[in-house]
């Protein structure tokens, strides 16, 4: 069987989701990333096969109703079926067209391979695979429960046998060592059949009491089976009445679909077609209307512009370049009468300044240098000129400044003290080198007093927290802390307190229960007597010897050994015999629970000796571990006088407070040490400080203090600072008087270069003014003034040259404009004359229009191309749609009825229309009856109603419900009677004979029990050893020849093959044998390897199978998590070469997976399915 096509039409999240397979040859990698719907599909695939679960997950997005799977699927013949699989109960197999079709349909596809063999034999999940492995390694390797396992895909086997094989063993073994169920039952069997055999009349009498209650159950279990057969048959009757009025429309309305025919799917289709059809005629037709009408109207538009002017022969470029020149020729028109009054006014202005500069000027405007040289020199003695204006203001500063710095020199020289060196300088360095080595005294005293004061502060608090313990400060010092328990000493007498205290507490709830329950008992006993005496083995005792006493005489009398005696007294001994035995009876209940008391009584009066002695105890062992705790404590401890030991519970904390004050004594300690450095080398510091002082002063420097140590640093480093200003003021003077001695020279020479730049700019300013024509004289202002009317002179001379140039050029582009527009206008219809400017406006609307008129031409021209067009393909259209009418009247028409017009193919997808309606309902008439009917098959529901008449049929069930009746009185008064045995057997039950007859009864049944169990364990593991022998004796051979070719590829060569071997017990095991040739146990695989293993004895096993019988698809669901990336593609090869003998269906969430199957499967057999996600 191969599956070619899977619909999810509703099942999941999926909706109409076709998963197509092809011919079905091949492997199917079926990829779907979480939430993709891998799973769903994965269980859509048995479900499919099998029928959805009553509780299904796949419910969540549709309703259960409405939950379908189809499916085409191909047996052994070649020959597909398609079917869809709905949920329910009955009749879930449909037709593409909604038809029930019976589950023999496939039954016959699926070749009798059921639910659970088809997930257990060709379906194979991690989690299986994973389990399989594992039971190989448990297994050890044998070569039969292996071969099983994988053939039928159940793990676990050997624990299967070896388990039904415990539960035997438990039950029962020929020499009944341990406690074996069937052998203690049989032994207190034998023990009761003994003490019955014992008995007299008691037993008889209550065995024949249960027959009868016996006879009576089986006779109550009869009435109640006949009344349920009536109350079946009359659900039965009630159902066909129910089912009476469907099956009569049902086949009302399968006339009523027999009488339409049969209906061709060309009708069923054709209605939408033909709508179809209808619509495109009309529309086409109005369309067809409007195009002729548009085109007709563009022809007469087409027809009234004409033919093209000659003016559109001219380049457009011309026409742009007229248009462009148009609007700067009339500019030029309008500019150059202006730039012409320009230029007379310059003229008039040359002439004005050739005026102010008299002689040196020339009627032409120009200068009266004669040529561009001149004109150059001009230029340059102009630039010469305004340069050394410029200089001269600077030159006049910097003579100035010059004289200024030269006697500001002068002055401070002159106020110089006189002297400069002074006096000696004395000798500081020793000072110095005293007072560097003391510059940290003051953080070393202040070091010293925190030190001090942080070492008085610990010794408060550590006075402070010692006391709080109940210890003197000097109890414990830096050198003295006596022995207190340790941590683990502390937990185990804490753990030791804790048992006593939990002792003594269980002892005493204890104490108080039993004697709460003494009072109790004592109550009862009290209330029992209170009742009357109660009667008691030993009176009966004594009432039957006064009995046999009394019969002696009797008994001797009736011998003929003695005279006759009077019977009463031994009457009234029997009597009384009787009264208590029948009190015994009827009081056992009393009578046991005064034995029960007394006995309880007895207990628990020995018990309350037993709570003394063992509180006794419980105080003793308390007192042991007082003195063990207490040996654990230094004996410095005992003492002191207000000091008492803690207990253990409460010592933790006592115990940690200790500890950590004994953690600070060594901080003390290393806080006074530091103090006392410090001290000392302060004092070696003042030593040094006072001796360097003493040979610079004369003053008093005693004192031995920390304070003074400060002061006489104070003083150092201040005589030290008076010492360097004074010569840091030194320094200063002589180097002043140095720099001012150089800045002196310096002044000197830059007056004297400062005079003589002045000379030499008084030089050359008199050679200019001699060639300006000007006195040496003249100021620099009056030669600028000179210079800017030559200036303006030159200035409006280049104006006139530019005007002239800008005049000429305007009127060369005018003329070139009218050359252009005599060139244009030679082919235009417009008339000649007029200015330039308007002729040239008339030519350009003129070409405008005509290039308008041109384009509209080729427009409609297309317009009329286009609707052509358009207008064919509406006829095409419409004559298309009327052939579509004209097939479907042709595909309607049948030998009976002939289709010849619109109306008869109308009136004929009626009747489909109608007989497609009639077979919903007829579909939803079988699924009301499935129901009503409750299962049944409609043949049989048809038949069963045609052999029943209605009227009957009420009768029927009327005399049934008058039987019932007369059952339910029979079934209650078999019931009176069976309380009421019941009831005489309760008070037979006080007999011994009774009980033993009773108790024989039950263990009999229970020993049968056993027996039927044990009968059925053996019968299994026996079973289940051969079937598992004679699948390997069938299938060792195929299976292990084709594993032994699988392993090494799927191991990638780590192994070479399989071999049997032997166990100690001559037992055949599977070894597997490595690439070095040595053999490895199963049980020595690694998890990784075992599931090779274990999948390449599945696949052997599947070939075998479809060797010999029809091949069935094999659905993986991700085996291959645990391969690495080498293994798994030679898994992945093997599958493909797998999938030559049946289908494989293979379904991963892991993309590389994808990947390797590309790479290693060959094309034509690898198909990939993506799901995407939903």
């Amino acid at each position: 069987m191969k599956i070619l096509e899977l619909c999810l039409q509703a099942f999941g999240s999926f909706s109409e989701r076709r998963l197509d397979f092809g011919d079905g040859r091949g492997l199917f990698v079926v990829y779907g990333r979480n939430e993709a719907g891998k799973s769903t599909a994965l269980r859509a695939v048995t479900d499919l096969l099998y029928g959805i679960p009553p509780k299904t997950r796949d419910a969540h997005m549709h309703a259960m109703k409405d939950l379908r799977i189809g499916a085409k699927l191909q047996n052994g013949s070649t020959e597909s079926v398609e079917l869809i699989r709905r949920k329910g109960l009955k009749g879930t197999l449909l037709s593409p067209s909604g038809a029930v079709l019976d589950d023999a349909v496939m039954d016959a596809v699926l070749g009798g391979v059921n639910r659970a063999m088809f997930e257990s034999v060709f379906g194979l999940t991690n989690d299986s695979l994973r389990a399989g492995a594992q039971a190989l390694l448990e297994g050890s390797g044998s070569v039969g429960e292996s071969l099983f396992e994988a053939g039928v895909g159940t793990a676990g086997v050997h624990q299967i046998v070896g388990s039904l094989k415990e539960d035997a063993d438990a039950l029962f073994t020929p020499r009944g060592r341990g406690r074996k169920h069937i052998n203690s039952a049989l032994t207190e069997l034998k023990e009761l059949r003994a003490q019955l055999t014992g008995s007299m009349l008691g037993a008889k009498a209550f065995l024949e009491q249960e027959a009868s209650l016996t006879e009576a159950r089986e006779k109550q279990l009869s009435l109640s089976e006949g009344r349920s057969r009536l109350d079946v048959e009359r659900h039965r009757l009630m159902r066909l009445r129910r089912v009476l009025p469907l099956l009569g429309r049902l086949r009302q309305w399968e006339l009523e679909r027999d009488a339409l025919g049969e209906i061709r799917p060309a009708i069923v289709e054709g209605s939408r077609v033909r709508q179809a059809a209808l619509t495109e005629t009309r529309e086409c037709e109005a369309q067809i209307v409007r195009l002729s009408s548009e085109l007709s109207d563009q022809r007469e538009r087409a027809d009234a512009i004409g033919p093209e002017k000659e003016l559109l022969r001219v380049d457009e470029s011309a026409i742009d370049e007229l248009s462009t020149e148009l609007g700067k020729y009339q500019s030029w028109q309008r500019d150059i009468p202006l730039r012409r009054g320009e230029l007379r006014a310059l003229e008039e202005d040359i002439d004005t300044l050739r005026s102010q500069v008299g002689a040196n000027g020339r009627e032409d405007g120009t200068s009266n240098r004669e040529d561009g040289t001149s004109n150059l020199v001009d230029l340059i003695l102009a630039g010469r000129v305004r340069t050394l204006a410029a200089k001269q203001s600077g030159l006049e500063r910097d003579r100035a400044h010059a004289s200024s710095q030269l006697r500001a020199n002068e002055r401070r020289l002159a106020n110089l003290p006189k002297g400069t060196k002074g006096a000696e300088i004395r000798t500081t360095a020793g000072l110095r080198g005293a007072v560097n080595a003391a510059r940290g005294a003051r953080e070393l005293v202040r070091r010293r007093e925190e030190q001090r004061a942080v070492l008085e502060q610990g010794r408060l608090h550590f006075q402070s927290r010692i006391e709080a313990l109940g210890i003197s400060a000097g109890f414990v010092d830096g050198a003295r802390a006596p022995a207190v328990p340790s941590a683990e000493a502390l937990e185990r007498a804490i753990a030791a307190t804790q048992r006593l205290d939990q002792e003594r507490s269980r002892l005493s709830d204890e104490q108080r229960a039993a004697e709460t329950r003494l009072r109790e008992v004592e109550r009862d006993i009290d209330k029992l007597t209170r009742a009357g005496d109660v009667p008691t083995e030993e009176v009966l005792d004594r009432a039957r010897q006064n009995r046999d006493e009394s019969f002696a005489p009797v008994r001797e009398a009736a011998a003929g050994r003695a005279e006759p005696v009077d019977s009463a007294d031994y009457e009234q001994s029997v009597r009384e015999v009787d009264h208590v035995a029948d009190r015994l009876r009827r009081e056992a209940e009393r009578v046991a629970r005064l034995v029960a008391d007394e006995a309880e009584l007895t207990h628990l009066n020995k018990l309350g000796k037993d709570f003394t002695e063992r509180r006794e105890a419980a105080d003793e062992a308390e007192r042991d571990a007082h003195s063990a705790w207490r040996s654990l404590w230094a004996a410095d401890f005992s003492e002191l006088a207000n000091f008492d030991v803690p207990p253990p519970v409460d010592a933790r904390p006592w115990l940690r407070r200790y500890d950590e004050l004994c953690r600070m004594l060594p901080e003390m300690e290393r806080h006074r040490v530091d103090v006392a450095k410090h001290a000392q080398e302060c004092s070696n510091l003042r030593t040094a400080l006072s001796a360097e002082l003493a040979q610079l002063e004369t003053n008093d420097v005693g004192g031995s203090g920390g304070d003074e140590l400060i002061s006489l640093l104070v003083r150092g480093e201040e005589l030290c600072r008076r010492e360097a200003d004074s010569e840091l003021e030194r320094s200063r003077l002589l180097a002043e008087r140095t720099s001012l001695e150089e800045a002196r020279q310096l002044a000197r020479a830059e007056a004297d270069e400062a005079a003589a730049s002045y000379g030499s700019w008084s030089t050359e300013w008199g050679e200019a003014m001699q060639q300006l024509n000007l006195p040496s004289t003249a100021t620099p202002d009056e030669a600028t003034a000179v210079l800017e009317h030559y200036s303006r002179l030159d200035n409006k001379n280049e104006q006139i040259r530019k005007m002239r140039r800008r005049i000429d050029g305007m009127l060369q582009l005018a003329g070139e404009f009218e050359s252009l527009l005599a060139r244009v206008s030679g082919l235009s219809s417009s008339p000649d004359g007029g200015m330039p400017q308007e002729q040239a406006r008339a030519v350009i609307a003129e070409y405008r229009q005509a290039r308008q008129m041109a384009t509209d031409g080729r427009r409609l021209a297309g317009e009329i191309r286009e609707k052509r067009l358009q207008l064919e393909e509406y006829e095409r259209r419409k004559s298309q749609a009327a052939q579509q009418l004209e097939d479907l009247m042709l595909a309607a028409s049948s030998e009976t009825r002939e289709v010849k017009s619109l109306d008869d193919l109308v009136a004929a997808e009626e009747r489909a229309a109608r007989a497609i309606a009639l077979d919903g309902q007829i579909v939803e008439q079988q699924r009301e009856l499935d129901v009503e009917g409750e299962g049944a098959k409609l043949e049989d529901l048809v038949a069963e109603s045609s052999a029943v008449n209605r009227d009957e049929l009420a009768a029927r069930l009327d005399q049934i419900e008058e039987e019932m009746r007369s059952l339910d009185e029979a079934i209650e008064q078999n019931a009176t009677f069976i309380g009421r045995v019941e009831t005489g057997l309760q008070h037979m039950g006080g007999d011994p004979a009774a009980d033993i007859a009773s108790a024989f009864a039950q263990q009999a049944a229970k020993t049968a029990d056993f027996v039927q169990r044990y009968v059925r364990l053996r019968l299994g593991a026996l079973i289940l050893d051969q079937e598992i022998e004679r699948y390997k004796e069938l299938n060792q051979g195929p299976i292990l020849k084709r594993a032994n070719e699988l392993f090494p590829v799927l191991t990638v060569g780590h192994y070479t093959g399989l071999r049997i071997g032997r166990d100690d017990k001559d037992e055949q095991r599977l070894v597997c044998v490595r690439a070095d040739c040595k053999e490895v146990e199963i049980s020595g695989l690694s998890s990784g390897t075992a599931d090779q293993l274990y999948l390449a004895l599945r696949l052997a096993s599947l070939e075998r199978f479809g060797a010999v019988n029809d091949p069935m698809p094999v659905v993986l669901d991700d085996i291959l998590l645990h391969f690495d990336d080498e293994r798994a593609a030679a898994a992945l090869s093997v599958l493909g070469q797998f999938s030559r003998h049946c289908q494989v269906l293979f379904f991963t969430h892991h993309e590389r997976l994808l990947d390797l199957a590309r790479q290693v499967v060959k094309p034509e057999i690898f198909h990939e399915i993506r799901l995407e996600t939903q």
